[in-house]
């Protein structure tokens, strides 16, 4: 029922609730203003109980909740919602593919991937031609409309693949255990690196630390950053640790909703 899973996910929002207010506690500081935590377990838990919508939910409320709460307030945010977003829509395109009458559901995902990809590698080319020999040439608007519209992008998508989840009735337990689902988070990990990589230069440590995005790489690059030492490359520090978090997500997740059995004792 309907109502079971709005208080199933409720539960499962004020997990991460309480797994952000202990973050720093149990988590792992990166030394560059990020948090390997376990905040964004139960949503992908949500995703894999009960479907994208209730998991998008939940999202939203956790989002809402470090807006107001959290020490990095919008900032955090927003980039939290924007990761857990991409662990979210790569799946859900997946089971939108792999539902009833394909062939309109192939056509509406490709598409859709198309676009993520398109938009990606634009701000991603657009990154790439900000830097020279002398170093970060991109400090200037231009620059940080490239990281404010990685966000923006991925709300727009997150809401379209809604209208496409509850249009097409899509099943509130699409997602059983297999190859093809795991090759999925995994694409959604490697695709996470790459967008935090741009939204964090661009936009989240610049804003944060008060920095010209130039600044903030030279800021990483002088750091003794756990595991990389100094004079790390900085995007590779960035993407390490941001996939290293998607990753602890989904083998949390997956482990209590298949392993434990979860999925077939509460997912509806």
């Amino acid at each position: 029922m309907k109502s079971y899973r709005l208080i199933a996910t409720a539960l499962l929002a004020s997990l991460a609730f309480a797994l952000q207010l202990f973050n720093n506690a149990i988590g792992v500081q990166t030394g560059f203003g990020m948090t390997v935590d376990l905040v964004g377990v139960p949503i992908i838990l949500a995703l894999l109980l009960f479907g994208y919508e209730y998991a998008l939910y939940s999202l939203l409320l956790v989002s809402i909740f470090i807006a107001f709460s959290a020490p990095s307030g919008y900032i955090g945010a927003s980039m939290k919602f924007t990761a857990t977003a991409i662990m979210l829509l790569v799946p859900s395109l997946y089971a939108l593919v792999m539902s009833r009458d394909k062939t309109l559901r192939l056509v509406l995902a490709s598409g859709f991937a198309l676009l993520l990809s398109i938009l990606f590698f634009a701000l991603l080319a657009y990154g790439s031609t900000s830097f020279s020999e002398n170093g970060f040439a991109g400090t200037g608007i231009g620059a940080f409309l490239v990281g404010i519209l990685s966000i923006i992008l991925m709300v727009f998508l997150s809401y379209l693949l809604l209208l496409l989840w509850k249009k097409f009735g899509i099943s509130s337990k699409p997602f059983h255990p297999s190859a093809l689902l795991a090759l999925t988070f995994i694409a959604a990990i490697l695709v996470r690196g790459i967008v935090m990589v741009i939204t964090n230069i661009y936009f989240a440590g610049p804003l944060f630390f008060h920095f010209t995005p130039e600044q903030y790489i030279g800021y990483l690059t002088s750091l003794d950053l756990p595991l990389f030492g100094k004079g790390a490359i900085w995007y590779s520090v960035i993407f390490f640790w941001n996939a290293l978090q998607g990753a602890v997500e989904v083998a949390i997740a997956w482990l209590i909703a298949f392993n434990f059995k979860f999925s077939a004792k509460y997912g509806e």
